[in-house]
């Protein structure tokens, strides 16, 4: 079981702390055009084709949806709740506990956990947080919702456009789906170089209650994971799925939004970076429980 995990984890926290030790030495990063890259291009067709891996089993993502909708609503008010019990409730505190790291790190572990079929579901978890957080965000951060934003997320064209393919019970012709696997190889390792470098730009403070609040959002994720795949009587590989994403660290770009918008950035920030140490050890523990419900 060691072994396994280790084959799983490695490559995810390598390549995340060769984007750490790039910027940390003092090299450039293209983070702004990689960004812009991953979230426009790279990630969009990763979705698309990522989709298209699900063997059959698309009718059992309207589950996955409505369970990957649960989740993040309870997590919503759940963070809500730990924020208020720790004194600490204010916008940006809040964008960041009800954040989960699905993209870049959640979406690598699935992959090398449970294969392209584990990617698949993971994909549907993070296109649904794509679809629903991101606007949330941006609208409790800037304090202004625009609905013209919802149509300027290309991740939702992809899982429509996948979405209408498999409505016509149709294959997308080859060249498209070979190009789109091509460029959506490299949305996993950019994602997890892009992570690192943007660990290394944050100055994260020191706090012990911050340090009990990130402690407590961790274990809050997995809770969560744990309740809405009980609910919805998931099994196996999509249980462990939604719990493996729901245990993810708080985002990066939640740090971005309350940098930009002023709401408290340096304490959103130290939570980014404790969430993420923190998830060294527990991502080990969730991954051998999920990974034991598959044995």
């Amino acid at each position: 079981m060691l072994l396994e995990l280790l084959t799983v984890i490695a490559p995810v926290f390598i390549c995340v702390a060769l984007g750490y030790g790039w910027v940390r030495q003092g090299n450039p990063f293209p983070g702004h055009f990689i960004s812009n890259m991953n979230m426009n291009v790279s990630v969009p067709c990763m979705v698309f084709a990522g989709l298209f891996k699900l063997d059959g089993q698309w009718a059992e993502m309207g589950t996955v949806i409505m369970a990957s909708v649960l989740a993040i609503a309870i997590m919503f008010v759940a963070s809500l709740l730990l924020a208020l019990a720790f004194g600490r409730l204010s916008r940006g505190y809040l964008i960041a506990l009800s954040s989960t790291n699905c993209g870049n790190m959640g979406l690598s572990l699935c992959l090398f956990a449970f294969g392209d079929a584990g990617l698949a579901v993971g994909i549907t978890y993070f296109a649904v947080s794509t679809f629903l957080f991101f606007p949330l965000a941006s609208l409790i951060a800037e304090g202004n919702f625009q609905l013209s934003k919802l149509f300027k997320i290309p991740i939702i064209y992809a899982t429509l456009f996948a979405g209408g393919f498999m409505a016509m019970g149709v294959e997308p012709p080859r060249w498209l789906a070979n190009t789109t696997t091509l460029i959506g190889g490299i949305a996993i390792p950019t994602m997890l170089l892009a992570l690192g470098s943007s660990l290394a730009q944050i100055e994260a403070g020191q706090s012990l209650r911050l340090f009990m609040l990130s402690l407590s959002r961790m274990l809050l994720g997995t809770a969560v994971g744990l309740a809405v795949t009980s609910l919805f009587g998931l099994t196996g590989l999509t249980k462990g799925v939604i719990i493996l994403q729901c245990s993810m660290p708080i985002a990066v770009f939640t740090y971005l939004l309350a940098d930009r918008y002023h709401r408290q950035p340096r304490d959103v920030a130290t939570m980014v970076m404790m969430t993420t140490l923190i998830s060294i050890g527990s991502i080990p523990l969730v991954l051998a429980f999920v990974l034991g419900m598959e044995g």
